[in-house]
């Protein structure tokens, strides 16, 4: 975290807490995004070439636990890894809140298990077979 300080510093980047983004503007690449200031709830425009997320390194569920999910332990709700569904039919989850027997929670675990989620939220919404597509598409 040194490092971005010192870039943020230098005035090449941006770090927002405690914000959300709310929209990402563009056509083909990021060129802006709408970020709210979740003590506020401001939400400002800022243009950009690019957006990187850090969303920390503690698990907590929060009102999520409260929603009927199966839990995999206490920190993490149970998925079925092939799909990232959850025992609530239309929810996804990835990344470290999601968990199954033998799961390794690191972060290109979670990237994968993202896109996997996305990928099966889309099928299940356009009520279409799951087609995986190359990332060079």
């Amino acid at each position: 975290m040194n490092e971005a300080r010192r870039l943020e510093a230098e005035g090449a980047v941006r770090i927002l807490t405690p914000h959300e983004v709310r929209e990402v503007h563009g056509d083909g690449s990021i060129e802006a995004v709408t970020i709210e200031n979740t003590s506020t709830g401001e939400t400002e425009r800022y243009d950009c070439e690019a957006l990187i997320t850090l969303l920390g390194f503690v698990s907590h569920l929060g009102s999520i636990a409260d929603w009927g999910v199966e839990l995999e332990g206490k920190r993490q709700i149970k998925i079925d890894p092939m799909s990232c569904e959850t025992s609530m039919p239309g929810v996804y989850a990835a990344g470290d809140v999601a968990g199954y027997p033998g799961k390794i929670t690191l972060i290109t675990v979670g990237m994968g298990e993202a896109a996997i989620a996305a990928n099966n939220a889309i099928a299940r919404i356009r009520g279409e077979k799951v087609q995986p597509k190359y990332s060079t598409d």
